[in-house]
């Protein structure tokens, strides 16, 4: 008798249940296998973390009597009527990676151990990461877009769980991914957990993806793993009945005589602060004055302070104007949700136990949040943050959906990282964390930037450090 330990457990995820292809080569490396069938590969090993689960329910039928009399009839009987999707899950690290092959005679491009995974939530077939579908692979980058995904089924993936002290395996066919959820708490390395439901939950024993290389490709271990600590958080919020103002320009209204050299410029009142800008001088003339930082805050225009450049008499006006305020947080965690709303299909006939069918797609929602120290005294700091938010609910303009940006680099600016880029989001009002420290937490939900038909919520972009020979 042989157990099975989680422990012992991998992974193989595949486009197809048979005649699996999982040799990469110097001309297609590890791309993805396009929906013609005709090159790439179809079939990867997806390491996992312990917690993983997958099992199958069923619906029954409870049928009972219940009379009067003196010797009443009261039993029951119990029918099978259906079974339910399978449900599954499971939990990786981000991965990314260079391979050295995908880019063929040329370069390397980008990739990841989980890019088929990324691909089967937001599209419905696989097209060798040309950019055609869901993934596109190159030498700047892996990008995950939302742009072939209003579809009304995605891609269904065979998904293998193989014990190796048992020698069982059990196949979950026709999986489709509901759910995504990237965890970026800092004390840890970058994950996602994942979820979703299948057709069917069988023991296949041998008749499987068995051998790497050749069945299916074997995840690289030397795939760079992603250090949360490093990950940076930028916010960008148009706030119209806030006083969150910034300097749109500055207009040189005499030039002043007798400049040889540029002169400083500087900006008082207004209420704001944080604005910057340069003066250009010609013929001892100063006869621009450029804005290099719009800073925030500003309620009414500042004045401006023109001095040194042994020169005098140039003078000039600003103008003030509400607009979108970046606010750079030093996150403490995190979380963003991807979600497609599957539902499932199941008859109902009298008679037999009804399989499940099909899946169809509901609500995509990309939805997060953020968490961060109350903190004050710097520039756009989450104190500056919270005010605005106060300020424009109170005013007598608020805004009903507080359309910003959100661009989260987890890992840093720098590869290996993840950045996930939210162009129209609405953000909820801050809600504040009583503990040791102070701390408040941000909510956000992305949004198209043409509502109901733009599909473009978010991005996702991954950027490896380590170049991986995969057919070596």
């Amino acid at each position: 008798m042989a157990f099975s330990l989680s422990r012992n457990c991998t992974l193989i995820v595949s486009t197809v249940g048979s005649s699996w292809v999982g040799a990469a080569s110097g001309t297609i490396g590890g791309r993805l296998r396009n929906s013609a069938g005709t090159a790439g590969i179809d079939t990867y090993e997806i390491p996992v973390l312990d917690g993983f689960s997958f099992s199958q329910g069923n619906q029954t039928q409870n049928i009972t009597v219940n009379e009067a009399g003196d010797a009443p009839k009261r039993g029951q009987q119990i029918f099978n009527t259906a079974l339910d999707p399978v449900d599954f899950s499971f939990t990786t690290y981000v991965r990314p990676y260079q391979d050295t092959d995908g880019g063929g005679a040329s370069s390397a491009v980008h990739s990841a151990t989980e890019k088929l995974l990324w691909n089967a939530m937001v599209a419905s077939t696989t097209d060798a990461e040309s950019g055609a579908k869901g993934v596109t692979s190159s030498a700047t980058n892996l990008v995950v877009d939302f742009n072939d995904s209003d579809v009304h089924q995605l891609e269904l993936l065979n998904y293998y769980f193989y014990f190796s002290d048992s020698g069982l395996c059990y196949k979950i066919g026709n999986g489709v991914l509901n759910s995504a959820e990237v965890d970026f708490s800092i004390d840890g390395l970058a994950q996602i957990s994942w979820n979703g439901q299948g057709e069917s939950l069988v023991e296949v024993g041998s008749t499987r993806p068995a051998t790497a290389g050749t069945d299916y490709l074997a995840a690289p271990a030397t795939a760079d793993f992603i250090t949360n600590k490093l990950s940076t958080c930028t916010l960008g919020l148009d706030l119209d009945g806030s006083a969150a103002g910034t300097i749109s320009s500055v207009a040189v209204t005499a030039g002043g005589t007798g400049y040889t050299s540029t002169p400083t410029v500087s900006f008082t009142g207004g209420s704001g602060s944080g604005a910057k800008a340069t003066a250009t001088v010609a013929g001892g003339v100063v006869t621009a004055i450029t804005v290099t930082s719009g800073g925030f805050g500003y309620t009414s225009a500042p004045t401006i302070n023109i001095s040194g450049g042994a020169g005098s008499g140039a003078t000039a006006t600003a103008t003030a104007a509400n607009g979108s305020k970046e606010y750079s947080l030093a996150v403490t965690g995190g979380s963003l949700t991807f979600d497609n709303g599957i539902t499932w299909l199941t008859p109902e006939e009298l008679g037999v136990i009804n399989q499940p069918q099909s899946h169809f797609t509901g609500t995509r929602a990309v939805s997060g949040s953020l968490t961060c120290y109350l903190t004050s005294g710097g520039a756009s700091d989450s104190e500056e943050l919270l005010n605005d938010f106060m300020s424009d609910v109170s005013s007598a303009n608020p805004d009903t959906t507080v359309d910003g940006t959100m661009t989260l680099n987890i890992g840093g600016a720098v590869a290996p990282n993840m950045s996930v880029s939210v162009p129209h989001a609405h953000f909820t009002i801050p809600t504040i964390d009583v503990a040791d420290v102070v701390s408040v937490t941000i909510e956000f939900t992305g949004l198209e930037s043409t509502a109901f038909s733009s599909a473009d919520e978010a991005t996702i972009t991954y950027k490896g450090s380590t170049s991986v020979d995969l057919d070596a």
